[in-house]
């Protein structure tokens, strides 16, 4: 998280990292070296894709696959640097973001006992047999499995970096404050997921926060969760996030807790 607040805070940063020689990344920051190896192995597969090839490579055809045969995209939205940029965000959104969430929520489960012996209950009750797969909407339906991912959104809090807006026509007013048109706006989720007057005690991983709170307090806890953004800019795969979530936490909990 501290790299990512340096690029956003520092956006001359990762250009010139990217003139250094491999050999010398290596040995002054291993996190930029791992990533050039990531991008080394996603231009592989693609110029297979693109090159026509790739397909008897996967069980199942690639979204790739799909961009590369679909006869509306132009040209350059088929090249192999635009979909190696595009591998990058999937895997970087989809994967990275999650498995933070799931180890810090896993983390605080398991050091809080009576977290955990709740949790347990629940999804004990709720799945007798520990080998059935559950579904979504019965996962959804359990409270204490939801107060426990809301809490765990809240303290893992997604991206630290400002995500800004800018509002070109007119003005706007927050509270007494007018700001002029095109002036870029934007909070880290860090001082709303933290904000002691709607999360008291906010360093406590707390549950009961969200299965005491009353219907109007809880809709705007659940606003102030910021890990997917909101607005036309809101993640994309936040539906596929939180399905994601309910499985592997209730799964893991019930077949090994």
């Amino acid at each position: 998280m501290l790299d990512e607040y340096r690029m956003k805070q520092i956006p001359w940063l990762v250009p010139a990292l990217n003139q250094l020689p491999d050999w010398l990344i290596k040995i002054i920051h291993q996190p930029t070296a791992f990533f050039r190896e990531q991008l080394g192995d996603y231009a592989t597969q693609i110029n297979q894709i693109v090159a026509g090839g790739g397909k008897n490579n996967t069980s199942h055809v690639t979204v790739f696959h799909a961009l590369r045969n679909d006869p509306d995209l132009p040209p350059e939205e088929k090249a192999a640097s635009r979909l190696v940029a595009e591998a990058t965000s999937l895997v970087g959104a989809g994967t990275l973001t999650s498995a933070h969430m799931l180890s810090i929520t896993s983390y605080h489960v398991l050091a809080n006992p009576p977290v955990l012996e709740k949790l347990m209950e629940e999804v004990e009750e709720a799945f007798p047999d520990p080998r059935d797969s559950p579904n979504i909407p019965g996962l959804e339906s359990l409270p204490y499995l939801s107060a426990v991912i809301n809490e765990g959104l809240r303290i893992s809090y997604g991206v630290l970096h400002r995500l800004t807006r800018v509002h070109l026509d007119s003005p706007m007013r927050l509270k007494d404050w007018t700001i002029p048109p095109g002036t870029p706006v934007g909070m880290s989720p860090v001082f709303l997921h933290n904000d002691e007057d709607m999360f008291p005690n906010y360093r406590s991983f707390d549950p009961e926060r969200w299965i005491e709170a009353d219907k109007e307090t809880h809709e705007a806890m659940i606003k102030r969760l910021s890990n997917f953004g909101h607005g036309s800019r809101q993640c994309a795969g936040m539906n596929l996030a939180y399905a994601e979530l309910y499985l592997a936490i209730s799964t893991v909990f019930r077949r090994l807790g």
